[in-house]
């Protein structure tokens, strides 16, 4: 029989957190600390050639691990229209005219449907999902999807600071970077952006979930129950 192990993850997705907390403006290192995971995992598939395409919210996880000594670890879900960058690579579903990626997310370039979509489209995306974590709303807010493609295309974003002035310039300015209508204006990769919040945490990568503070907004998320090895006695209402 055909199956698929898939590893057990307990927490709660970034878009559940982001709806208990209502945004993490007070809490710069943390933003910093989730942004930093995500930006080193992705490094790490866009070496391999691979755009995830379709980062947002809820397709990051906060894994809570017993082996961990931070609260939770970022883990990044679905790769399911993920594009192989590679020259010659080939099974790409990448067309001039189609239109892959959730709106509120996409990179002007995504939004246009261009078939040359690169590492940079997804830097365009962290750049939304920290202006989220920042502010507590999207970039763009829109009632239709076709009006928030138009928007990511021609519109000028709003800067972190002007809703939360509280946010450290640097974040303002490399959320900034990250949002820019050019892919060329962007940071030219992930490296750069991890590069950017090691100086900000002095810590390196590899340490980047330990800076996330437990007693924080995100910190709070409920630890699952573990499941009882004893017997269970079932009541004839229960059978």
């Amino acid at each position: 029989q055909a199956y698929i192990v898939m590893e057990y993850l307990a927490g709660e997705s970034l878009a559940a957190a982001l709806r208990r907390t209502g945004g993490l403006a007070h809490e710069p290192v943390t933003i910093a600390a989730i942004v930093g995971q995500i930006a080193s995992a992705l490094a790490a598939a866009h070496r391999k050639e691979i755009i995830h395409r379709d980062l947002k919210p809820e397709n990051i996880f906060l894994s809570i691990e017993e082996s961990s000594r931070a609260p939770f670890i970022v883990k990044i879900l679905d790769f399911g229209i993920a594009k192989l960058a590679a020259p010659g690579a080939g099974g790409s579903n990448t067309r001039t005219g189609g239109l892959l990626g959730t709106p509120v997310y996409m990179s002007p370039e995504q939004c246009r449907g261009v078939s040359t979509i690169d590492r940079r489209t997804d830097i365009y995306a962290l750049g939304c999902v920290m202006f989220e974590l920042a502010t507590g709303r999207h970039v763009f807010i829109k009632d239709a999807s076709g009006d928030l493609l138009v928007a990511h295309i021609i519109e000028t974003p709003p800067r972190v600071s002007s809703i939360r002035p509280e946010i450290p310039a640097w974040m303002d300015e490399l959320v900034a970077k990250m949002l820019s209508k050019s892919p060329d204006d962007r940071p030219s990769s992930m490296d750069e952006v991890v590069s950017e919040i090691e100086a900000f945490l002095q810590v390196g990568q590899s340490e980047f979930a330990s800076k996330v503070l437990a007693t924080g907004a995100l910190g709070r998320i409920a630890t699952p129950r573990k499941r009882s090895s004893a017997p269970v006695a079932l009541s004839g209402a229960d059978a």
